[in-house]
């Protein structure tokens, strides 16, 4: 709701606080509503009456506290300005809103919003991102998630790990007992479902999992965090996949470890990453890991895996363009 106050910015309307309030009304909300998701920045540009700008934000917050396009824009507003110390605060309070809105508890909410937080560089670099928050996320896009990745994102990752798994089916002269890391709503187990003898998926969001429960391949469906669910695991597995799924974390020592205990002799950890340049790994601002060829070479070599498959791979789009991604094939030497 637009509050009109004195303030010792604006004692008047400015051109700018009029335009604005013709803008609401000729985007058809009633005078005096408060819009949930109104950003007044689309209305009052940079170039435009930063005060004023400034005043209807605040405005906007005293009836919506957590409101996140008046958060966003005061941070905006106060970079302009130069003053980076507020831009900072605005900053820390949209990212609060962020996880609030997720419907996560408190505790997941700091270390949610701390992870936001450091993928625009506002805070230091996590390990992972928080299993909280990877469930919040895909529980929400779970009933788009294959028509998005399949559509416009044109993934690959399914196909090209099934084309790999024909070749282990073969070396092996058998069907293979399989475990699927962030196995999702299940297009890898769906694909590779030809060579297998048993399936068990791991997934964090249990929306994802209803959709993979549907295609009725997996013998058994885990949702937890994979890491702690393979600490605890008993059975042993020829194959390991991970498509799509260590992008989410960015320290890999641990998963490398446990997951050549789960491993048959000879066994293979078959998985993906996006390729970075850093020089282990680096969060991007899209919340996601990129890691270098290098690390997974040496942490390959800590762990005694022999490395039988590294290539580049088209895995699925950003922006219109295939992001730089390698597929790779460790077995347990």
């Amino acid at each position: 709701m637009f509050v009109e106050k004195e303030n010792n910015l604006n004692h008047t309307d400015s051109e700018a606080e009029v335009a604005c309030r013709q803008a609401m009304s000729d985007a058809g909300f009633a005078f005096g509503s408060p819009p949930a998701a109104f950003h007044w920045s689309q209305l009052i540009k940079p170039s435009g009456d930063k005060k004023a700008a400034k005043t209807a934000y605040e405005a906007l917050l005293i009836s919506e506290p957590h409101n996140r396009s008046a958060l966003e824009g005061l941070a905006y507003l106060y970079q302009t300005l130069g003053m980076s110390a507020q831009a900072q605060q605005y900053r820390k309070k949209l990212r609060y809103a962020e996880a609030k809105a997720l419907g996560l508890n408190e505790d997941s909410q700091n270390a949610a919003a701390e992870f936001l937080l450091a993928r625009t560089g506002d805070a230091p670099q996590p390990d992972k991102m928080p299993a909280a928050l990877i469930a919040a996320y895909f529980d929400k896009y779970a009933h788009q998630y294959d028509s998005l990745l399949q559509g416009p994102l044109e993934y690959q990752g399914h196909k090209l790990i099934k084309e790999q798994v024909a070749e282990v089916c073969k070396t092996l002269a058998k069907q293979l007992n399989v475990l699927d890391l962030g196995c999702g709503t299940g297009l890898v187990g769906e694909s590779i479902f030809e060579f297998t003898t048993t399936i068990h998926g791991i997934d964090l969001s249990e929306k994802m999992l209803d959709f993979a429960r549907e295609r009725n391949v997996y013998d058994q469906l885990f949702t937890e965090d994979y890491l702690i669910a393979i600490k605890a695991m008993k059975e042993v597995y020829d194959l390991v996949t991970a498509s799509d799924v260590l992008n989410y974390q960015g320290d890999l020592e641990e998963t490398f470890y446990r997951v050549n205990e789960i491993l048959e002799q000879g066994g293979e950890f078959m998985f993906t990453i996006e390729l970075g340049k850093a020089k282990d790994f680096m969060l991007r601002n899209n919340g996601r890991y990129q890691h270098s060829d290098e690390y997974i070479q040496k942490l390959a070599h800590q762990n005694n895996y022999t490395i039988i498959y590294d290539e580049d791979i088209e895995l699925r789009k950003e922006q219109g363009n295939f992001i730089d991604a390698k597929l790779y094939r460790l077995k347990k030497s």
